[in-house]
């Protein structure tokens, strides 16, 4: 963490999350000290916050957000800031980058040259769990870090294909770390905190709320370099973040089912819009590559299942199980 942790962490708690920062800091130097230093007077004079915002500035206690400084080291949780080195390089250029983001795992992974979100159901056909842990699984061994909700059904499966490949994958929360969020996965969370990264932009223990999805949905498009959509309806969160990735120019890519009808109508529109179609992790690579691609294994086709088509053939799931 940066010696200005506390500042960035009161200005998060006095904005609140998805905060255009990138307006904001413009006329303090892009820093959250310079920003807090400059005072009520200053903060009216620059013309950049609101009434409501101005008032959130001055009645935003400075000395909570020590306590909640001292509460994450206290519980193990590391604070990243736009300042850290360790901070996601990708997620530090949309306009409405977090200004703190807790965590608790291999932070060092936030920084890997590629990055591929894979979202999609949380009540997927069997098929589409195959499709995900085997494409996840296989992206992860091309040195791609494998973004995903941790949610039940796509995401699961994402991450368990990951995990049992040996790879890296970076899980984003709706909630606080440590919340009571969906203890029927907190076995999965608890292996992501070992083996890859924890991240959210909710203070610990903050418990969910349904409109915490939708901005939980733009880093991980933020912070990646596409976003690969797994059989999603039409009303979907996968579809939120796939607007995302459009507006911060990312990639869209998403898996056709034509057989499985109504469940994957989402995945059909994206289709139409110009999303990539993608079978293979061929097909995601080759989407990334020339633009995100550094750090990539040379060698794609020594990666077992690279090249071969994850959305017809009856692969077993890399994951021994699904949360």
């Amino acid at each position: 963490m940066t010696n200005n942790s506390v500042d960035w962490i009161w200005l998060q708690r006095a904005l609140g999350p998805a905060a255009n920062l990138e307006r904001v800091l413009s006329a303090f130097g892009n820093s959250a000290h310079a920003l807090y230093e400059a005072g009520p007077h200053e903060w009216a004079l620059s013309g950049v916050f609101t009434t409501t915002g101005l008032s959130k500035l001055r009645h935003t206690d400075h000395g909570r957000a020590e306590e909640v400084l001292s509460r994450c080291a206290g519980n193990g949780i590391g604070v990243l800031t736009p300042d850290d080195p360790q901070y996601p390089p990708l997620l530090r250029n949309i306009p409405t980058y977090p200004a703190v983001l807790y965590t608790r795992g291999h932070v060092e992974y936030l920084t890997m040259p590629t990055a591929v979100a894979v979202v999609g159901s949380r009540k997927p056909v069997p098929r589409a769990l195959v499709v995900a842990a085997d494409l996840a699984g296989t992206l992860s061994q091309c040195g791609i870090l494998v973004v995903s909700g941790g949610a039940l059904g796509i995401d699961s499966a994402s991450h368990c294909g990951v995990l049992s490949a040996g790879g890296r994958t970076a899980c984003v929360l709706g909630s606080g770390i440590g919340s009571s969020y969906l203890r029927t996965n907190e076995a999965l969370r608890n292996e992501i905190a070992d083996e890859g990264v924890l991240l959210t932009e909710y203070e610990p223990f903050t418990d969910p709320r349904r409109e915490n999805f939708p901005m939980r949905n733009r880093i991980m498009a933020g912070m990646t370099a596409g976003t690969l959509v797994i059989e999603a309806g039409v009303k979907s969160g996968s579809l939120i973040t796939a607007r995302f990735a459009q507006e911060f120019g990312r990639s869209v890519l998403t898996v056709p089912f034509e057989d499985i009808g109504s469940v994957a109508r989402g995945s059909e529109r994206l289709l139409e819009d110009g999303a990539t179609e993608v079978h293979t992790a061929r097909d995601v690579v080759e989407e990334i590559r020339y633009s995100f691609g550094a750090g990539l294994v040379e060698d794609f086709e020594s990666v077992p299942g690279y090249a071969e088509d994850a959305t017809t053939r009856n692969t077993p799931l890399y994951a021994s199980k699904l949360y």
